[in-house]
């Protein structure tokens, strides 16, 4: 089963390209390899849960998160992202994010935040309302230098309506 997005979620969805980020390559690309650097690719397990604050969430095992992400001083580049989960599958394309000043802009818009370690946007569907939610902590969530993982990567993807969450995706992705 693919995932169906509703209306203008859908087109939302393949116009900007949010969720599994690959951040292209730009010429001021940061080199350092710590654990704020987004760059290169990702992959690995995690967990699909629909409406998990449900009585009787359904949960999935996803055998696969991809990203491939690169990173600019002032620019972040989703190229394309997938994630397996049993029969829950989606593929993402190419999204451009704008830096500055510690938030993340798409086409003019302020949609969330960036400290180098943590990433965190959310994108509503202006026509149907559907809320995108992304956050992505190098390093594993909470870290900070003195407990910082390496070549980690947390990813946590929420979609949202009416104030529920309809769709989570969460996992521990490696640098490959």
């Amino acid at each position: 089963m693919r995932i169906r997005i509703p209306g203008g979620a859908q087109a939302l969805l393949q116009s900007i390209a949010v969720v599994p980020l690959l951040l292209s390559v730009l010429p001021e690309r940061v080199a350092s390899a710590s654990a704020g650097d987004f760059e290169g690719r990702w992959s690995g397990p995690g967990v699909a849960e629909m409406n998990p604050g449900s009585p009787r969430p359904k949960k999935r095992l996803c055998s696969r998160i991809g990203l491939d992400l690169g990173q600019a001083a002032d620019r972040l580049e989703l190229r394309a992202g997938f994630y397996e989960c049993e029969d829950l599958k989606a593929e993402y394309g190419t999204a451009g994010f704008q830096l500055r000043d510690g938030r993340v802009w798409l086409d003019g818009k302020d949609v969330g935040s960036f400290d180098g370690r943590v990433l965190d946007l959310t994108v509503t569907d202006p026509v149907d309302g559907v809320d995108f939610h992304l956050r992505l902590a190098a390093g594993g969530e909470g870290a900070s230098p003195a407990t910082d993982r390496p070549g980690r990567l947390d990813y946590l993807e929420e979609w949202t309506e009416n104030g529920r969450v309809r769709l989570r995706v969460s996992g521990g992705l490696r640098r490959l």
